[in-house]
């Protein structure tokens, strides 16, 4: 996928979205963002050299399985509610997977290395955010 100034692929008030094995690079915003996008499938992306590399606003009940994020300044933004991120390999961002109020979400068997932060919580209460498998 060709460069961006700002997002690679951006959805805004979309919903049952399946976005699906993508490179996308060299966008200064976001590699994949989506805004209040609900119900969406982002599956087998590579997603590097970006702002952020996945981010999801306000876009619950969406699942992120297997992807791979690397090199961007963070990785994978959480800040949405009642979703599922399976299996992701991010490594070498600035931020690797961050959780910002994001009720009801489950985390499991995804690979953080490299990034100056793997993981990073904010807001509301750990215990009613995210849970762990």
């Amino acid at each position: 996928m060709e460069a961006n100034w700002y997002e690679g692929i951006y959805l805004w008030y979309s919903s049952n979205n399946v976005i699906s094995s993508n490179t996308v690079t060299n966008n200064n915003y976001a590699g994949i963002y989506l805004d209040d996008s609900e119900y969406s499938i982002i599956t087998n992306n590579i997603v590097s050299n970006n702002g952020w590399g996945i981010s999801l606003e306000y876009s619950g009940n969406s699942t992120l399985t297997d992807n791979t994020v690397s090199n961007n300044g963070a990785g994978i933004y959480l800040g949405v509610s009642s979703s599922t991120l399976t299996r992701n390999t991010v490594s070498n961002n600035g931020n690797g997977i961050w959780v910002a109020l994001s009720g009801g979400s489950t985390l499991t068997g995804n690979t953080m290395s490299g990034n100056v932060y793997n993981f990073g919580v904010s807001g509301g209460v750990l215990l009613n955010t995210i849970s762990w498998i």
